[in-house]
Parts: structure tokens; sequence; C-alpha cells
């Protein structure tokens, strides 16, 4: 799955806001982004 710059930069943000966010959630929130 190809992740675009600016989604990596959602990821950081959610990653900084949560230092136990999951890898699931992390996948959650990609597709979140992808098809909306």
């Amino acid at each position: 799955m190809y992740i675009t710059a600016r989604e990596q930069k959602v990821i950081k943000y959610i990653i900084q806001q949560n230092r136990y966010v999951t890898i699931r959630e992390i996948a959650d929130s990609v597709q979140i982004i992808i098809f909306h």
C-alpha cells in the first residue's frame, strides 16, 4: 500500500498525540484517509 507524504504527516501527528497508538489504529486512520 502506497502512502503519500501528506498521509505520512497525518500518521506522524496521530503517533505524537498518542504514544501508545496501535498499528491497527494507524491502519484504520489510513483507510479513513483513502476512502473519505
